[in-house]
């Protein structure tokens, strides 16, 4: 056993790590690269990098899509949990001789 400690794991939980940010990277990459860029083949890794990707989202619909969005599935949650919430907890008080049943059901 090496005084070192476990080296295997740490390499092992760092290739894991790296193999997941790289498409993350890439694609925060790829944002700030213009269209003509952004599809070049090969891909260069010089670009001038740009900001008018995230204008164009501000300005368009965008903004209006997500508000949207989240005003939708919040509401639906909070119904389901208004409705959820009191169900589970009758379901969890009553005595029922289908126990088994219920239980499949849920």
């Amino acid at each position: 056993m090496s005084s070192r400690g476990p080296v295997l794991p740490v390499l092992v939980a760092v290739l894991l790590v790296a193999v997941v940010l790289c498409p993350v990277v890439f694609i925060v990459q790829m944002s700030f690269r213009t269209g003509l860029e952004a599809f070049r083949m090969p891909p260069t890794l010089v670009f001038s990098p740009t900001l008018r990707n995230y204008a164009d989202l501000v300005e368009g619909k965008f903004v209006r899509s997500l508000v949207n969005s989240t005003v939708t599935s919040t509401s639906t949650t909070a119904l389901a949990l208004l409705l959820g919430v009191p169900a589970a907890y009758a379901f969890s008080r009553a005595r029922i001789r289908a126990t088994g049943l219920v239980s499949l059901w849920t």
